[in-house]
């Protein structure tokens, strides 16, 4: 039943929300969707703790108390550009097999198991912003999961069309080599608030547009004009 209500709306495993279905007894909780990337599993153990019930988990690497990608994504703010080859590296760790890591940003703690830092191995994991492939690693071979953490600081023209602003960041991001799947927001001063080619993208982003007063502004230290 649940499957059939919710099947209009299931798009994808980006944006999917967590479903779950909890039986009437309120013995058993079961992540119907979004098991990872919406925290699914994560939530039907925390209602299964508070009330006593079961949580029915079936997925592969949950089971086997092996590393998830999708949920390592989830938990660290990265997006995952490749779907399949996420599949594919769950598969090699479940089968047991070395998978390479590599980050462009510092790492806290310990490099979850299954993963070789450093290592070229038949399937890799690259954590980074950058636009491109990673030297010595075939583009089948490697997995880029995204951090987003580009801010674009704008100063425009008063009545900017949105087409206009999208088309200038595209540009900039593609001269640098940075992803564009790195932005997590808009920002300028707060005299362009209002402004509304810059609200109109971030809407069709789906991020925040932040703005700053000019004496917070100037208030910051850096090599800018």
């Amino acid at each position: 039943i649940a499957v059939r209500y919710i099947a209009p709306w299931v798009k994808d495993k980006f944006t999917d929300p967590a479903v779950l279905v909890m039986d009437e007894r309120g013995q058993y909780v079961v992540p119907v969707l979004s098991g990872h990337a919406g925290g699914a599993v994560r939530i039907a153990r925390e209602i299964a703790s508070e009330m006593g019930a079961e949580a029915v988990i079936t997925t592969a690497t949950d089971l086997n108390r092996k590393f998830a990608v999708d949920l390592f994504a989830a938990e660290n703010g990265l997006m995952i550009d490749d779907m399949k080859a996420a599949k594919e590296i769950s598969a090699d760790i479940l089968a047991g097999e070395p998978v390479g890591f590599f980050s462009d940003f510092p790492i806290s703690g310990a490099v979850p198991k299954g993963l070789y830092p450093d290592r070229i191995c038949l399937r890799n994991i690259w954590i980074t912003c950058l636009d491109s492939g990673k030297e010595g690693i075939g583009k089948n071979r490697l997995l880029r999961l995204i951090p987003q953490c580009a801010a674009v600081g704008i100063g425009c023209r008063r009545g900017m069309e949105r087409e206009a602003l999208r088309d200038r960041i595209l540009e900039a991001f593609s001269e640098n080599r940075v992803t564009p799947k790195s932005i997590w927001a808009l920002s300028s001063i707060d005299l362009k608030s209002n402004e509304e080619g810059i609200r109109d993208l971030a809407k069709e982003w789906g991020i925040p547009f932040l703005t700053y007063e000019k004496d917070e502004l100037e208030r910051l230290s850096g090599e800018f004009t």
